[in-house]
């Protein structure tokens, strides 16, 4: 879901605070030696690509969906999460009813932002239930409330603190990540929460590859 009208399927990246303990995602206070990503089912068939250091933060949900198990038809087939697409809004939301309930969250909560491919970083205070926020960026401590971002091409980036007390969901495109949109999520966290960065911990998620992808000198 690119913020400039694109229909390609996207990866919908997902990140949310717990005061919950859920069987299928429980969280340790272990590290992992390797960032890899896996893929994990869920009951109801959404898969979910996760990272091992993330998962290894106590009380803290995250996951990149696919374009799998959704009930979209036609060029929105299947988990598309956009109601800004042209998309059957009825056939969205059910999408969005099977990503919160495969991370036990208020169907509600799901809510994607005006990304514009710049800097701005907003505060999620409350649940992100305003979709005409625009910001590429979004940083929470508060408990339920899930930071997502749309990307297609672009790359998907989740932060958060080792001891789980407050999560980040970065939208870097090239052009938000040369107006240096990674940076000034960092800094947000490190002022706001009173972080060191070496506090934080970052995974990236799936986004398109050299082999598919051509640019110019300029953004090379």
């Amino acid at each position: 879901m690119k913020s400039d009208g694109s229909r390609r399927h996207a990866t919908r990246t997902n990140f949310v605070r717990s005061s919950k303990l859920f069987p299928f995602r429980m969280m340790t206070a272990t590290r992992t030696k390797t960032n890899r990503l896996r893929v994990e089912l869920r009951n109801i068939g959404i898969p979910l690509w996760q990272s091992p250091l993330l998962s290894a933060i106590p009380n803290v949900r995250h996951g990149f969906t696919t374009r799998l198990g959704g009930v979209s038809t036609g060029p929105y087939e299947s988990l598309n999460l956009s109601l800004n697409v042209g998309d059957n809004p009825d056939n969205v939301l059910e999408n969005r009813r099977r990503l919160a309930q495969t991370l036990n969250l208020e169907p509600r909560s799901i809510c994607l932002q005006q990304q514009v491919h710049g800097a701005d970083v907003i505060d999620t205070l409350e649940r992100m239930g305003d979709a005409s926020i625009c910001g590429d960026a979004f940083v929470t401590d508060c408990v339920d409330v899930p930071v997502l971002v749309g990307v297609a091409d672009c790359v998907p980036i989740l932060v958060a603190a080792r001891d789980g007390s407050a999560v980040a969901a970065i939208h870097a495109g090239w052009r938000g990540a040369v107006a240096g949109v990674i940076e000034a999520t960092i800094r947000r966290i490190v002022a706001r929460y009173t972080f060191a960065t070496h506090d934080l911990v970052a995974a990236v998620g799936p986004s398109i590859g050299k082999c598919c992808f051509e640019v110019g000198d300029k953004v090379a």
